[in-house]
This record gives C-alpha cells, structure tokens and sequence, in this order.
C-alpha cells in the first residue's frame, strides 16, 4: 500500500513539473524595395557581430543602461544569422537585384565588396528603436575604401502590439536604414 501510495505522490510531483508555458517566437523581416542603386562589383556581407547580451535565443533589448530580456519570447532562430539574412537581401534589392551572399568566404572567393557590420548596440525607448552601428566596406585585397563609425539608425515605431514587437519591426527597419546607407555608399565607390 505504501509503495501506491508513493507511487502516486511521485507522478502528481512530475506531473506539476510538466511545463505548459508557450513560447512566442519572431524573426526579423527584410522590408527593403527595389533601389536604383547599381553596381559593377560582386558584393558581400561578412558575419555581423552583435553585442553579447543579443545572442541567446530568448528576445533582449536594452533600454541605454539595463538589458531586458523576455522568458516567453525567442526568436525563430539565431538572431545573428537573422540579421545577417534580412542585410544581405535588403541590400541585394536595393542594388536592383544584384545577388549579396554571405561570408565568410574561403580561399579566392571573397567579393569586390565586402560589407563588414558590428552592431554595438540595440536599445527600444519609449515608441523609438534605437541600433548603433560601425560598418565598413573593404575591396578585394582587404583595403578599407569606407568608414562609418558608430552610427546611430533611430526608428519610430508605430505599433499597437507588444513590446516584442515593436522591437522587432523597429530592428528590422532599422536595418532598412541601414542597408539603403550601405548601397549609397558602395554604388559611390566602384
């Protein structure tokens, strides 16, 4: 009887283990339109590099001095990878169509044109997305031909919904900005 007993106090015990919580998952989206932008060179985005705090699954966003992050709400998968997808397709749409992969690229396959993008900073204040970035454009044999430093893209956002997302239409758009500053620059500089 004791060992019934035990037995049923052992599964109520796993039982109330069991987790019924759900997840809420997003992925940015790129939202570029077709550019006017053209360019002779084969162009390319290298691996972006986002802050520390961003790369777990679970959604985190900072408010300028606190980092926030969210237990029911992931991203559908690595946001690093997300991000370096959205970039390399808003900026192929914005050079009218010309294809951008992603590196990184081994032996003699590096482009013209490699974007490089370090995201320091990601920041959702108020109705506002903020994303501070430093990017650069190199050329083949690996030469800087432009500089940015710490930009900032702000974003007002215009949403009903959550706060989750508001940050992820915000970092989508801003990465819009971003994309549309980069093609500027590498169709100024063939």
């Amino acid at each position: 009887m004791n060992r019934i007993f035990y037995c049923l106090v052992l599964l109520t015990a796993l039982a109330g283990c069991a987790s019924t919580q759900t997840f809420d998952y997003y992925r940015l989206k790129p939202d570029a339109v077709a550019g006017n932008y053209k360019v002779v060179q084969n162009v390319g985005v290298a691996p972006v590099i986002i802050p520390g705090w961003m790369t777990s699954n679970l959604m985190s966003w900072s408010d300028g001095y606190k980092i926030h992050r969210t237990d029911n709400d992931r991203w559908s998968f690595d946001v690093k990878s997300q991000i370096e997808h959205v970039l390399s397709t808003n900026l192929s749409r914005e050079l009218s169509g010309k294809p951008v992969n992603v590196g990184p690229w081994l032996g003699g396959n590096r482009p013209d044109r490699a974007v490089f993008v370090e995201i320091t900073d990601v920041s959702l204040t108020g109705a506002n997305v903020e994303m501070a970035v430093n990017w650069r454009i190199e050329n083949k044999e690996r030469e800087t031909i432009y500089r940015q430093n710490e930009e900032p893209f702000v974003v007002l956002v215009m949403h009903d919904g959550t706060r989750e997302e508001a940050f992820v239409q915000g970092l989508s758009s801003a990465l819009v900005q971003l994309s549309e500053q980069i093609a500027g620059k590498l169709a100024a500089y063939q």
